[in-house]
């Protein structure tokens, strides 16, 4: 079986005037409801009849359902003991992978520009804003390590929403990484920190037309690690002046890339990144001025951009219907 086929592994529900199959996607735990268009009580008697000899045979209780809940979070309900209360969802695991642009590093060693968590910050409040039961995952310690600098300068600053106080600084961004130094590391992140989706940014380090087939070594590694994992692999940002290596190698994530391994059944898709320092979208080489928060390098983006980047993979997260259709209010402190 493919890693996306969708298997049936609910039966119904024991309220007769809402009854539903649930099906759901193998390691991200999405639930599919399915509520039929006929008689309740015959599609009660129908749902038996049918499935309970699959369940049997494959020793699984009949009167077990899985219900829809938060951000892809699956609570198992019903059986013998259908009377006690649902146990929580589990959160989705999200795993940042890349370089310093995933740590958020701006203008180090200096940081005369705040650290604010470069896109994270910014996904965590859309998320969180979403209703959505996550947990970001990895073990980088960047860049509180003082690799780059001190982004606190001395305990005297702290960004205005700190992630580390709600337990959500994990990622596995590290500054200065290569393709190639993900790729090593890649096998045991994935065994570490259990993901059921990777935003993976990477390549502006050391970028060259061999980039895109380091990139495709590097997410042969990542499904050989997790077959069934969600992947979004970004369209790299710019630096300040155009590189034609970097627009080739966004080609080839964007045109071949994700195309050939969707169609051989794995979860993945893109989202891009570099249209978001251009001031003309139809002009590739239109990269426009004060986008980067580090001259000389031009590499880092400003923090207004890294809030522009959440909001790419939160709308690509949203599409993949990892949040739920509805955004209750933010919840008070």
């Amino acid at each position: 079986m493919r890693p996306h086929d969708r298997q049936i592994r609910g039966t119904f529900d024991a309220c007769p005037r809402d009854p539903v199959l649930v099906g759901y996607r193998p390691g991200l735990g999405r639930p599919v409801v399915i509520r039929p268009k006929i008689s309740p009580l015959l599609f009660i008697a129908l749902s038996v009849a049918y499935l309970a000899p699959v369940r049997l045979a494959l020793g699984e209780p009949v009167a077990s359902r899985v219900s829809d809940s938060d951000c892809g979070g699956a609570v198992a309900t019903g059986g013998k003991d259908a009377g006690a209360a649902p146990a929580p969802a589990m959160p989705l695991r999200i795993m940042p992978v890349g370089d310093s642009i995933t740590v958020g590093y701006t203008d180090n060693p200096a940081w005369d520009v705040p650290f604010a968590f470069g896109y994270r910050g910014g996904l965590y409040s859309r998320l969180t804003d979403a209703g959505c039961r996550f947990e970001f995952v990895g073990g980088s310690t960047e860049p509180w390590t003082g690799i780059s600098g001190d982004p606190t300068r001395g305990g005297t600053v702290a960004p205005d929403l700190d992630l580390r106080d709600f337990e959500q600084d994990g990622h596995r961004g590290y500054g200065g990484a290569s393709i190639g130094a993900i790729t090593r590391g890649i096998a045991g992140w994935i065994a570490a920190d259990r993901p059921d989706l990777i935003l993976l940014l990477i390549g502006i380090n050391g970028i060259s037309p061999h980039s895109p087939a380091q990139l495709d070594a590097l997410v042969a590694a990542i499904f050989a690690a997790s077959p069934e994992v969600h992947l979004v692999v970004a369209q790299i940002t710019p630096y300040g002046a155009y590189n034609q290596a970097l627009r080739d190698y966004n080609l080839h994530i964007r045109d071949t890339l994700v195309p050939a391994r969707a169609a051989a059944g794995f979860n993945i898709s893109t989202v891009d990144l570099y249209s978001l320092f251009l001031t003309d979208p139809g002009d590739p080489t239109s990269i426009g001025a004060g986008l980067h928060s580090n001259p000389p390098h031009h590499n880092h983006p400003t923090n207004a951009v890294y809030d522009r980047m959440a909001e790419a993979w939160f709308r690509e997260i949203e599409r993949l219907d990892l949040v739920p259709a509805e955004s209750p209010a933010r919840p008070g402190p």
